[in-house]
């Protein structure tokens, strides 16, 4: 799995996925979410399986805080159909093990 950091150029492959992705909503659009982008620093991720792209996580920072999303009522991982439980498990520990790299100290996933 290959975890990439979400740019704003990025915004219609976000938009894309999430046209086919098991749990989407709304929310997780990037005009809705951008709509708070003066208020957080965007931390959102790709996350791709080879060169598939299978899931996406909406995240911002706080100082040594990551969150899945404070903009948003609810966050956490956007799936596409074919991701099982184990992959979504080891999913998480990839994103945690990414966000303490960046020097991280909590995380609210």
């Amino acid at each position: 799995m290959n975890l990439v950091r979400y740019h704003p150029a990025d915004k219609d492959k976000w938009n894309a996925f999430l046209r086919t992705a098991k749990n989407s909503h709304f929310m997780f659009y990037r005009e809705y979410m951008d709509y708070h982008r003066d208020r957080f620093i965007d931390a959102s991720l790709f996350i791709y399986r080879d060169q598939e792209l299978v899931a996406l996580f909406p995240a911002n920072i706080d100082g040594d805080v990551v969150y899945s999303h404070q903009g948003l009522t609810f966050g956490g991982l956007i799936m596409s159909p074919d991701l099982r439980v184990i992959q979504v498990v080891e999913l998480m520990t990839l994103i945690v093990d990414f966000y303490h790299a960046l020097q991280v100290k909590k995380n609210y996933l």
